[in-house]
């Protein structure tokens, strides 16, 4: 049980990661942000909590300031990231979150960037998926149309890329 964890071993970060990966999953967002405050009090912290907490700042924003604000958390999150080896899922997990903060701010250039060094880093069909929805929400239909095809290819069975190149 975590608190009995918690109890033992206070201070050390991995009694708080999977605790917050569980709820996060599980999209209980306002219990990811209690155990990462909880890790936060007694100086428990690691990288990991940190990709934890950007992606939780994101589905917690409901206004402008707050998706800025998590974007500049993960930007300064991803210049960690690139500087740690075996951190490459992590750093693309951070760049996502750029990319997703920056379109829910409908700054599409700004997100293609980022969503370019996702690819780079990652060049998987999610990340072109993601691209492709960049492309469709700045107006760049047929490149996206492109994309969503090129997705097809590799995620036929998925309903939901059928709706992306209805749109």
């Amino acid at each position: 049980d975590f608190y009995k964890i918690k109890e033992i071993f206070p201070y050390i970060p991995k009694t708080y990661e999977l605790p917050a990966e569980v709820f996060y999953i599980y999209r209980q967002y306002d219990d990811v942000q209690s155990i990462l405050d909880q890790a936060k009090e007694n100086e428990a912290g690691s990288l990991k909590l940190d990709v934890i907490r950007g992606k939780t700042m994101r589905m917690r924003a409901s206004k402008d300031a707050e998706y800025a604000e998590a974007r500049s958390f993960d930007r300064e999150l991803a210049a960690k990231l690139r500087a740690e080896s075996g951190m490459k899922e992590e750093l693309n997990q951070i760049l996502r979150e750029i990319v997703l903060c920056s379109m829910a701010l409908g700054e599409y250039k700004d997100a293609l960037s980022q969503v370019e060094e996702a690819i780079q880093t990652d060049p998987s069909v999610d990340n072109l998926w993601l691209k492709a929805d960049v492309l469709y929400r700045d107006g760049e239909y047929e490149k996206a149309l492109k994309l969503y095809q090129q997705c097809q290819k590799h995620v036929a069975d998925n309903e939901n890329i059928y709706e992306d190149l209805g749109n």
